[in-house]
């Protein structure tokens, strides 16, 4: 099953997000889970809790994104349910493999179709991420 789309493909959606995250405070759904970020540091992440930008935090579930168009995608769908009813933590599920990582600990490594996207006070969001489970 084909997981990664090609980066060459989606560069609108990359410069998109990525000015999201350097305008948002706090925000590191890029730099942390970003598709450019490897299965390695996500392996890493999951068992010794070091992060992708080489921060030094608990061990955790630990996903990237196979694309800036998922991801995307998942903002909008996000955001819309945001808009609704102002929840702050909203799940989505896009129907075919959006992000692949590795459950805490290391041991299990998981493909998912759904994502969390997470926003803060102001309703922006700070977060999102392909949920393992």
């Amino acid at each position: 099953m084909k997981v990664r789309a090609s980066l060459a493909e989606q560069p609108a959606a990359a410069a998109e997000l990525k000015v999201l995250e350097a305008i948002i405070n706090d925000a590191h759904f890029v730099s942390l889970h970003g598709p450019e970020t490897t299965l390695i540091q996500q392996e890493l992440r999951a068992k010794t809790g070091m992060t992708p930008d080489n921060q030094s935090k608990r061990p955790i579930d630990a996903s990237r994104w196979a694309s800036y168009q998922d991801m995307s995608e998942a903002f909008q769908n996000a955001q819309a349910i945001y808009r609704k009813n102002g929840q702050t933590s909203v799940t989505v599920d896009l129907g075919r493999v959006i992000g692949e990582g590795y459950l805490k600990g290391g041991g299990s490594y998981v493909q998912t179709t759904k994502a969390v996207v997470r926003f803060d006070i102001n309703g922006k969001p700070y977060t999102a991420y392909p949920k393992l489970r």
